[in-house]
Parts: C-alpha cells; structure tokens; sequence
C-alpha cells in the first residue's frame, strides 16, 4: 500500500451484498424505459408483461454484490482523481465543485452471470435488459447507502457515478478499479482485452458533496467527454431506447 493510499484512504474494500427484492421495484422501472414500456396503449402493456414474465423465470438469478472504498476529497484534482498511485482522468470532473467535495467512494458492482437460454430472441433480449436494469439498480442502492451514512445535519448529497462508460471515463480505466480495489471478493476479474466478467458489471465513483453543490448534466450537449467513447455512454445509449 503506498503512502498516498494511507494517507486519504478511509473506508477500505467494504463488501455489500443486496437482495434481488431490494432492487427489483427499480429495476422493474429501469426495464420499462429501457424497452420503451412507458409508452401510452395495450401494446405496451402486453409487451411488459411479457418481460415480467421472462423476469419471473430468472428469478434468483440476480447476486448484486459490490465492493466500495472510500477516500478523502484530496485525491480529486480538475480533471483527474489520484489514488493507490493510480490517476483516473475523466474531463466532467471539471464540472464539480471540487471545494464541496467531502469524500470519493469507488465501486465494483456485479450481478453475477446469468444462466438464461431461449430459443426466442426476444426473450433473450429481455433477459439481457434485465441484466442491465439490476445493475443500475444495484448502483443506486450503492448510492442510497452512502447517503444513509451520512448525518442528516449536515446537508450531503451523493453524486451520480463517474466512472467507465459514464460521463465519459473511457473504458479502458476498468483496469485502474480492478488494481485499486479486491473484486475477487465479489468474483469479478478482467479478460485479456480489460473487461470485467461476469459481464453485468461495473464501476465507477461517487462523490459525497454539500446539499446546495451544483452537478453536471447528463445530456450530450453539456458533455466534456472524448467522442470516441459515445457509443458505450450510459446516458447516451438509455436516451437512445428511450
């Protein structure tokens, strides 16, 4: 461990494991969007609950487990965060208020692999888009812990996730999560090309800020990102299906 890990490292390789039911009410409204559910008419309806249904037969299947360390707010510099003697750079950091910033934590969240099979290609494309809602259902409750640990009296807020993928940290930075934090502890590794199996994985960072702190925007035009990463953005792609 080196020093400039001891020295703003506060919380260290934190397991949290969640129940599917904890997260299924989200990811029910994550799917929704997803497929364009949300849609006025009987067609959607129906198409809904057909995806319920493929929801139902996966049941159990989903194992959202993260782990999360914590860091002081002076490992967060313009545009970069330095920890573990790793620089993550990602341009929308530039958007914060770095003064507000009390505490970074860096996550990887799984859902573990899905065994689903089908002959029908739609119901593998649900099965897939469930994968994916759990997962940003289990980034939320990573969330909703972090601002359940902070002190009501002090006016927190925690940030969306910067992190590969998201706000436009290139993806070849899940290498940089996987060193800094102890992802076999959740049975995630890297493949040769640095990308996280199971699949249904992820990473990224929260910032715990103050209550009145202003946060970026998550629509393209406000997007300091490299272009070249638009094809893998959460928040381009989840605009797309919407």
């Amino acid at each position: 461990m080196t020093n400039q890990m001891r020295t703003n490292q506060i919380m260290t390789n934190q397991i949290m494991v969640f129940k599917q039911e904890q997260a299924d009410k989200i990811a029910e409204t994550y799917f929704t969007l997803m497929c364009g559910f949300d849609r006025p008419g009987e067609k959607f309806k129906g198409m809904l609950k057909e995806g319920l249904v493929i929801r139902d037969k996966m049941a159990g299947s989903f194992q959202i487990r993260a782990v999360v360390s914590s860091f002081g707010p002076e490992a967060v510099h313009a545009r970069t965060i330095e920890v573990g003697g790793l620089t993550f750079t990602c341009n929308a950091i530039s958007q914060l208020e770095l003064g507000a910033i009390s505490e970074i934590h860096a996550f990887i969240l799984t859902i573990g692999r899905l065994d689903f099979d089908s002959p029908s290609v739609i119901d593998l494309f649900y099965a897939d888009t469930w994968g994916t809602a759990y997962v940003d259902a289990g980034r939320d409750l990573i969330r909703e812990w972090i601002q359940e640990q902070i002190p009501p009296d002090e006016n927190k807020i925690v940030s969306d996730s910067f992190g590969p993928g998201y706000y436009g940290m290139d993806l070849s930075q899940l290498q940089y999560f996987y060193k800094l934090l102890d992802a076999d502890k959740i049975g995630v590794e890297l493949n040769g090309n640095s990308m996280m199996l199971p699949q249904k994985s992820c990473a990224g960072f929260f910032f715990s800020m103050s209550g009145d702190s202003k946060l970026p925007s998550d629509d393209c035009k406000s997007c300091l990102a490299e272009k070249a990463g638009c094809n893998f953005c959460r928040n381009r792609i989840t605009k797309a299906e919407l």
